[in-house]
């Protein structure tokens, strides 16, 4: 089970590592609220899986310069996620 903070930096990660030849592509990942929420291992995948699309089109078809990704932890353990790009 990972929190919400351990999530977020292991975006972080992801992004620094596999996004670095988008073209100058910046990329925000921002985190608020709750950081210690725990979340389950389906939250995360979804998550996941939810950022790597976006940002895959993104980079394919948006043409953007900048990307945030904001995360936030709400009551009864839900996440809310919003993906915004220029």
């Amino acid at each position: 089970e990972l929190t919400l903070a351990d999530f977020a930096s292991r975006l972080r990660q992801y992004v620094d590592r596999s996004m670095s030849n988008s073209d100058g592509l910046q990329i925000l990942v921002h985190v608020n609220g709750e950081l210690e929420q725990p979340l389950t291992s389906g939250q995360v995948l979804n998550l996941f899986r939810i950022v790597q699309e976006a940002l895959s089109n993104v980079v394919k078809h948006a043409k953007a310069s900048r990307v945030r990704i904001s995360l936030e932890a709400g009551p009864d353990d839900r996440v809310r996620l919003l993906i915004v790009d220029n």
